[in-house]
């Protein structure tokens, strides 16, 4: 089972790396009110660690989520690293892009250049772990009194709704010091989050049923 929890921890790296590439990428979900592409992925970080939980213990559930925080660092420490010290003439394209994907800040000290990424993703982290951790206790809470599904209803609505409130202005907070960024553009953002967090739920709570079955029959 550690090998499993090893496992459910990279997967959910995956998952945050793929948020953090694409959180830039919006779609529309009504005239006015867009959406990051980012949260269609960021959504299944809410139902990996529950499924943990029921699978092993909320103990589990968490050291996963913390580790997957951990190992997003460490891939980022690394990408920094390489796209710092780039390669020869023949790689300029990859590492261009790679730099542009990953690294797309830099500063220059002693005429050399150091490549590296957004610093609000160690903040995005912290939000990360704080949201999900609420979810495992607000789950592991209701479970107590209510049935599996409606506690994992009520959970990941709350643990998302938090999560959104925190990340969405936090994502903006360079623009709002610059003042680039309007309190209606925010309010306009947090309301189409709240659409999507809506619906999303609901679709994972149908889903939910699934990989409760699947935990039943091992």
């Amino acid at each position: 089972m550690k090998k499993g929890i090893y496992n459910y921890s990279l997967f959910l790296t995956i998952l945050l790396i793929i948020t953090i590439i694409v959180k830039d990428i919006y779609v529309y979900l009504a005239p006015g009110l867009e959406v990051s592409v980012s949260l269609f992925i960021y959504a299944i970080t809410f139902l990996i660690p529950v499924f943990i939980y029921n699978r092993t213990s909320i103990n589990k559930a968490k050291r996963s989520i913390k580790m997957s925080a951990v190992f997003t660092l460490v891939f980022y420490l690394l990408i920094t690293l390489l796209c710092t010290i780039g390669g020869n003439a023949d790689s300029v394209l990859i590492t261009n892009s790679l730099r542009e994907v990953f690294t797309p800040n830099n500063i220059q000290v002693f005429n050399i250049y150091f490549y590296y990424p957004d610093l609000l993703i160690i903040g995005f982290l912290f939000i990360y772990v704080l949201s999900h951790y609420i979810l495992l206790s607000t789950y592991e809470a209701l479970s107590t009194y209510y049935n599996t599904y409606l506690s994992f209803g009520i959970a990941i609505f709350v643990a998302f709704i938090i999560d959104t409130m925190f990340s969405v202005p936090f994502w903006n907070i360079i623009e709002i010091i610059k003042g680039n960024a309007s309190s209606i553009e925010i309010i306009r953002n947090l309301t189409s989050s709240f659409m999507f967090i809506l619906w999303s739920s609901i679709a994972m709570i149908l889903i939910f049923p699934l990989f409760n079955d699947s935990i039943k029959g091992d």
